[in-house]
């Protein structure tokens, strides 16, 4: 950092030590918002739907197999995003202590 310009800094140092934190906020804002469902119910109108909202009213209907169907599809979406972020993580941290 002594000496080095703004964006010389920035980009190896500042970035290198935010990047994982922001990956990981990231990461976990998305699976909250995914899984919120009483927010979304509050806020729900009829042309602003989210897809708690959608699963909830199929499942409160008696559609348990479609509720289901559609959650291991989020599901089937999510898993691979976080093992992308942990082999990531894993293999940069690995990097970084060699």
């Amino acid at each position: 950092m002594s000496g080095g310009a703004a964006g010389t800094v920035v980009r190896c140092v500042l970035l290198p030590l935010l990047t994982p934190t922001l990956i990981y906020a990231w990461l976990w804002t998305a699976l909250l918002t995914f899984r919120e469902l009483t927010l979304a119910v509050l806020l729900t109108t009829r042309d602003n739907l989210t897809l708690p909202v959608v699963v909830w009213s199929i499942w409160q209907d008696g559609g348990f197999g479609k509720s289901a169907a559609i959650t291991l599809m989020l599901m089937a979406m999510m898993v691979p995003l976080i093992a992308l972020y942990w082999w990531v993580m894993r293999r940069t941290g690995l990097r970084e202590g060699s």
